[in-house]
């Protein structure tokens, strides 16, 4: 049988609605013991994204209460799936924009440099960020808040 690696994340229960519980995640810094931490990278990040706190809904089996702390569990696999879809889909859009639109630069004569090339990867890049934004928009989360497994600390 094969065994299901699992990410976990802290978080506070921020609301109830029905039947379902909003998670707030707790965001850390990988390294907040650090004694560098004023000019490193990763907390400086980790303070940008505590800006932007989002909710995460799950089921409310427990009957959890407003402020429960609670663990948050999600399988490696759907998030990495989530990565290649956030990450990977730009990327291959902005490097087919490119090597297409140079390719049409050179089959009509135009010699302009790398400018087709640029404007194809530009192209590229924000045609792949809006579909996936479409993507994350219209598809239903059923299956990845299914496999979310929320536990009370």
């Amino acid at each position: 049988m094969k065994r299901t690696s699992l990410i976990e994340q802290p978080g506070i229960i921020e609301r109830i609605e029905g039947h379902d519980a909003w998670v707030v995640p707790q965001t850390t810094s990988g390294c907040g013991q650090c004694v560098s931490k004023s000019s490193c990278g990763t907390s400086v990040i980790a303070g940008f994204l505590a800006r932007r706190r989002r909710s995460i809904r799950v089921a409310n089996t427990a009957h959890w209460a407003v402020g429960d702390p609670v663990t948050l569990q999600i399988s490696e696999q759907a998030f990495m799936k989530g990565v290649g879809i956030g990450y990977g889909v730009p990327l291959i859009a902005m490097l087919t924009g490119s090597f297409v639109l140079q390719q049409v630069a050179q089959w009509i004569g135009y010699s302009m440099g790398d400018g087709p090339a640029m404007a194809g990867a530009l192209a590229g890049l924000v045609g792949g960020l809006l579909w996936v934004r479409h993507h994350a928009s219209t598809t239903d989360v059923t299956a990845v808040v299914a496999q979310t497994v929320v536990r009370l600390n």
